[in-house]
């Protein structure tokens, strides 16, 4: 919906109800999510018709879903090859979450999810940022015109806010809390190119930060660098 702001300044809200039922099954109320999404608009995005929202969102973490992900990753990158704009994609990994879910259950692994999610998910504040969650407890965002210099800082407080979550996890061997590892890679897109180098590298930068010691470990890298 277009809408208007207290000083007159035009905005794009998307707006999502959900119905409440009671144990009879009865709608009792309707919750309404809102979302500013002006620049994405703006863009000319076009959602994807006959796409219901229960598919374009992950249940488990409350992000996007990957299908979802990956459809706008391919019109972003064709806006992108149009207006000279840059991507970066990022990917977080959740340290060790096989040996959390063996301490604990998947239940509580799944919740472990769930609270990382919405602390990254938090990060990204723009209505043009998509977060979503890739597999297991991978989750991916996908940023416009970011700083390349300023991609590994951000990403580096971004896993010291989980870190600081204090999520105990026993039976890691990196830090005594759950943390993330972080992959970034950035490109301009370029006319007949696709998105599968930019997704390629942003995984392989994420090898990389594995193997790094330290609270943060981030590793970015341009996609001209992949082997």
């Amino acid at each position: 919906m277009r809408n208007y702001r207290k000083d007159g300044t035009q905005f794009w809200n998307e707006v999502v109800l959900q119905p409440l039922r009671n144990a009879e099954g009865r709608i009792t109320h309707f919750v309404g999510f809102h979302r500013d999404v002006t620049e994405r608009e703006r863009s000319g995005l076009i959602r994807a018709p006959g796409r219901p929202s229960w598919l374009r969102e992950d249940r488990l973490s409350g992000l996007y879903s990957r299908a979802y992900f990956e459809e706008l990753l391919q019109h972003d990158w064709q806006v992108g090859a149009r207006e000279a704009r840059t991507l970066t994609l990022m990917v977080f990994d959740i340290d060790q979450l096989g040996s959390y879910n063996e301490t604990y259950g998947r239940a509580a692994g799944d919740a472990c999810i769930r609270r990382v999610a919405g602390v990254i998910g938090g990060a990204f504040r723009r209505g043009a940022d998509v977060v979503a969650r890739w597999e297991g407890g991978r989750i991916v965002a996908l940023v416009r015109n970011a700083d390349p210099s300023s991609i590994k800082s951000f990403a580096a407080a971004v896993a010291h806010k989980v870190l600081g979550q204090h999520i105990h996890h026993p039976r890691s061997t990196l830090q005594k809390f759950v943390s993330v590892s972080i992959g970034a890679a950035h490109r301009s897109p370029a006319a007949g190119d696709g998105p599968d180098a930019l997704v390629q590298a942003a995984m392989k930068a994420l090898a990389r930060a594995k193997d790094e010691r330290g609270e943060a470990r981030v590793a970015v890298m341009a996609v001209g660098e992949i082997d």
